[in-house]
């Protein structure tokens, strides 16, 4: 009897040359995949294993997903002829890939603080290819419609066995935070270094986040929230990318043509460091707070006038000098805000969303999303829900 391709064992390797805690959330996306795939074997090697032609061949290896740094170890693959991808490559590559949408990522953290009204931006890099695509796709969110300065720093930091930078990358960080105005929301490449620099604002007394706000990527619970102050964190959908490269890899093996993926981030999840609005008058910054606090509980105007203890016309001069409209076109913003939130983060029905926040009803909804997002509240479900590239 012939056995079916389905039928055997599928030995794979997943070779992983990057960080523990990068490492647990890929992770999640295998197990996914492996449990509808109970005939393939998985086994996990790290930066000290090496690969060769003779070795693939004698334990008949059908596949492997190689993560991050695999230059060490693709000429024994190729040599072997195994089908491999590369997930999340740390530099360019041409060989088969599954990584972020780094540009991506960037222009969600530039979005996500303008909305939450900084006046001052700062990105830091980690000298690395991808990082430097997240510090484009940050700047050139904040330079579309208008001219935002943006105070960038590149150092290099290791994040592969420990959390510290070593002395000399710390003096010049934190030289590079205390230059920034007060009042700067900072976007880290990554969950590592952006949990080093809440650090150091504590260390040397600078409030996080009335005086720096910072974000992080990748939203990894150790470092977000083992932290003096919690740490708000792009979502970079790492479970997806590896459910989608051992997917790519299944293709590969199949014989299958397949090109590379890039999937965008998924959503910012907020956590005490930039959970503050911020303007130049703190009145505003704290009627802004709560509007959008309040959003859901159907906020008017004359509760902010009542709450705040003003009258209507003061509240509208004040509104038009430090917002650039007026407390009206602020809450139609925070109501546009909470269901996109709500969009992309729950599978309520999009009635119950629009009640939720307080839209009259569903068509009230689609017609704000129309005139201010240009696009219905399905298709940015949708577009939420998966964003991925093909190159």
């Amino acid at each position: 009897m012939t056995v079916k391709k389905s039928d055997k064992h599928i030995n794979i390797e997943i070779y992983w040359g990057g960080g523990s805690v990068l490492e647990a959330r890929a992770i999640e996306g295998i197990l996914q995949f492996a449990q509808s795939r109970p005939h393939w074997r998985f086994s996990v090697r790290d930066l000290n294993f090496r690969y060769s032609k003779s070795w693939l061949l004698k334990h008949n290896i059908d596949g492997v997903i190689a993560a991050v740094n695999a230059d060490s170890v693709a000429r024994s693959l190729n040599a072997a002829k195994v089908p491999w991808v590369y997930l999340l490559p740390g530099k360019p590559t041409k060989h088969t890939y599954v990584t972020a949408d780094n540009i991506a990522i960037g222009r969600m953290g530039a979005q996500y603080l303008r909305d939450k009204g900084f006046e001052s931006y700062a990105f830091c890099d980690v000298a690395t290819s991808w990082s430097h695509d997240r510090r484009k796709g940050f700047i050139d969110n904040l330079s579309s419609g208008q001219t935002i300065k943006c105070s960038t720093l590149d150092i290099s930091f290791e994040e592969l066995n420990h959390w510290r930078s070593p002395a000399s990358i710390d003096k010049k960080l934190l030289t590079w935070i205390k230059s920034l105005p007060r009042r700067t929301a900072i976007m880290a490449a990554h969950d590592t270094l952006a949990n080093r620099i809440v650090d150091l604002c504590v260390q040397n007394k600078i409030n996080v986040p009335e005086h720096i706000s910072v974000l992080g990527v990748g939203d990894h619970d150790l470092q977000c929230r083992l932290c003096p102050v919690q740490i708000s964190s792009i979502n970079g959908a790492v479970p997806e990318m590896s459910l989608k490269a051992a997917e790519v890899l299944e293709k590969m093996i199949n014989g299958e043509k397949i090109l590379s993926v890039e999937i965008a981030p998924k959503t910012v999840i907020e956590r005490r460091s930039t959970d503050i609005a911020r303007y130049a008058d703190p009145m505003i910054a704290e009627m802004v707070s709560y509007i959008r606090d309040n959003i859901c509980n159907g906020v008017t105007v004359e509760d902010i006038t009542e709450n705040f203890h003003t009258t209507r016309r003061t509240l509208l001069r004040h509104f038009h000098k430090h917002v650039g409209h007026n407390p009206a076109q602020e809450i139609i913003h925070a109501r546009l805000l909470q269901a996109k939130k709500m969009l992309a983060e729950t599978d309520l029905p999009l009635n119950q969303i629009a009640l939720t926040c307080h839209y009259s009803d569903l068509s009230h909804m689609n017609r704000s999303f129309q005139d201010m997002a240009g696009i219905s509240p399905g298709a940015f479900r949708k577009r939420a829900a998966n964003r991925i590239t093909y190159r």
